[in-house]
Order: C-alpha cells, then sequence, then structure tokens
C-alpha cells in the first residue's frame, strides 16, 4: 500500500517499483505546475517604438487598406521594400550621404 503523498513508478531496467514523496519534492508539498504570470502592479514602461516599427505599423495599415485581401506575409514584404528607399531609414539617408559624397555634391 502507498502511503499518503506518495507516488509509485516501475523502474525500466531492474522491474522494481519504486515510491516518491510528492511532499519532499522541495516545494513544500506545492505542485509542480507553474501558474499562470500574473498582471504586476506596476507594468513595465513601454519602449519607444523605433523608426522602423512605426514605419511598418502604419504602411501596413495603409497597404491593407489598399489591398484588403493580401495575406499578411506579403503585405509586410511590400512595406519593407518601402522602407528600403524612406527618407525615414538611416540605412537609407546614409546612403544618400555616402553617394552625394561620391559625385561631388558638397553644395
Amino acid at each position: 500500500a502507498l502511503e499518503k503523498d506518495c507516488t509509485s513508478f516501475q523502474c525500466c531496467s531492474c522491474l522494481a517499483v519504486h515510491q516518491i514523496n510528492n511532499a519532499d519534492n522541495g516545494l513544500g508539498g506545492a505542485s509542480r505546475k507553474r501558474g499562470r504570470k500574473t498582471k504586476r502592479d506596476s507594468p513595465h514602461e513601454k519602449r519607444e517604438l523605433t523608426p522602423y516599427n512605426k514605419f511598418m505599423r502604419s504602411q501596413i495599415a495603409k497597404l491593407r487598406g489598399e489591398e484588403p485581401d493580401l495575406q499578411h506575409r506579403l503585405l509586410f514584404k511590400k512595406a519593407s521594400s518601402l522602407w528600403a528607399s524612406c527618407p525615414e531609414n538611416p540605412k537609407f539617408q546614409a546612403g544618400e550621404a555616402a553617394n552625394k559624397d561620391e559625385n561631388g555634391g558638397g553644395g
């Protein structure tokens, strides 16, 4: 007979039946399952969106209005291709500056 708060299992190698005391699992008798995370009283401050994230949100919303039946993956692809040539893109701005320097467009 099993003691209270015990679990038994049969060993694969020796075929003996072993008992484990569930109350002595280091958790003070608590179950091993984790509970759902609860909302904190003071939530973390949300970081400001990057220019890329702001652009993508607005462009995907705009493109979805123009083509509502298009898959999200394709909307995202179109928006990201627009980002490559967007003036808000820091890499595009750096490329523009480099092109001006190469072409002698300093003013």
